[in-house]
């Protein structure tokens, strides 16, 4: 049987402008019923500027946003946000500082202006979505009678609570300390995978979207610099960009010295790679390995480089060692090498750089 894929929302060759600078640069892209999307980039790459034109909070300037097959956003037309039915999840929280929990979700109700929400019916929804998010019994508090963690989830049941088709949330955890941050990642995934809902998800943090998206989009400069699951980007960036915001940061530039049905041989300036091969091949090479990839002092069986070098810096990250060390026989060339193996400075290594982790890409010269 033919799996049909059910396409709910789609972003069709959007672009935004902001005076003449341009910020949405023909983005297309679509999202399944009940996938969690991820919009990652940095600041200014468009990710805000695209969720709130699916928002319908900024109109766009070209293109086509819909939603079961119904258009939401073209040129010169943006269905209001209140006819949309989404839920949103701002960087702040946005509750109402007045209001109790109770109110400011019953708010969200209200603006629905939809007769099957009498009294009864928003106190028992009231009930309901504070049960999923694991707040009830906290009706009468006050936004600052709360904690970080609890104001989140206050905000994300809100979103919840009218039925929205989706729900879009912008850096909900940006406000929050490191520790909160990490806790509320995996209440925050638990609480909409529960939901059933349907999620696009904005932020700058690569750990929020390696460890909660289905899917993730990569945006640069307004356009889409790679799109994937997470293993897929973090595995195989595409780009040096896309690399070096995953943090694979390790790139060595080389030439094609032999290819065989097994394995690639790249000649790197002064010692050689052995990689898995590629299919589009020519002559001048990017390697890219990611630090938690390269091993130290490591018994390896299968196909690998092995390497020396020497440590020229570390720092201490808690779990790991963070290791930048020169590699014996080259002027310049350094690997950055994620280790729980502990070495001073100074101290020479054993590398092994397994072929199946050196990710290769063709490069003009």
């Amino acid at each position: 049987m033919i799996e049909v894929i059910f396409i709910f929302i789609k972003v069709d060759k959007v672009t935004k402008y902001y005076g003449s600078r341009l910020i949405l640069d023909g983005i297309s892209l679509e999202v399944e019923k009940g996938e969690f999307l991820t919009l990652l980039g940095s600041s200014g790459c468009g990710k805000t500027t695209l969720l709130n034109s699916i928002a319908g909070l900024t109109n766009i300037d070209s293109g086509e946003i819909s939603v079961n097959e119904s258009v939401w956003s073209k040129k010169k037309y943006t269905m209001p946000t209140e006819h949309r039915n989404i839920g949103m999840v701002f960087q702040d929280f946005a509750l109402w500082p007045h209001l109790t929990v109770f109110d400011n979700i019953a708010f969200a109700l209200k603006l629905k202006k939809d007769k099957k929400y009498t009294k009864e019916k928003i106190s028992q929804r009231i009930e309901e979505v504070l049960d999923v998010v694991q707040m009830n019994g906290y009706q009468r508090y006050y936004p600052h009678q709360l904690s970080g963690g609890q104001k989140q989830r206050i905000a994300v049941a809100r979103a919840l609570a009218p039925n929205p088709f989706f729900l879009l949330m912008d850096e909900p955890l940006s406000s929050l300390d490191a520790k909160m941050r990490e806790r509320m990642r995996w209440e925050l995934l638990e609480i909409v995978k529960g939901a059933q809902i349907t999620t696009i998800y904005v932020t700058h943090d690569q750990i929020e979207a390696l460890s909660m998206s289905d899917n993730i989009i990569l945006l640069n400069g307004g356009k889409i610099e790679q799109e994937g699951t997470p293993v897929q980007l973090f595995k195989n960036p595409k780009t040096e960009f896309a690399a070096n915001f995953l943090g694979a940061s390790n790139l060595i530039q080389g030439k094609l010295l032999d290819i065989k049905e097994e394995k690639m041989l790249i000649d790197c300036n002064g010692f050689n790679i052995i990689t898995k091969p590629i299919d589009d091949v020519k002559e001048f090479l990017d390697i890219r390995i990611h630090p938690s990839d390269i091993l130290i002092n490591s018994e390896y069986e299968g196909e690998s480089t092995k390497l020396t070098g020497i440590i020229k810096q570390r720092a201490f990250q808690g779990s790991s060692w963070q290791y930048k060390i020169k590699l014996v026989a080259t002027e310049n060339i350094y690997l950055e090498v994620f280790s729980r193996i502990e070495k001073p400075i100074d101290s020479e290594v054993d590398l092994c750089l397994p072929a199946s982790s050196c990710h290769v890409v063709s490069r003009i010269a």
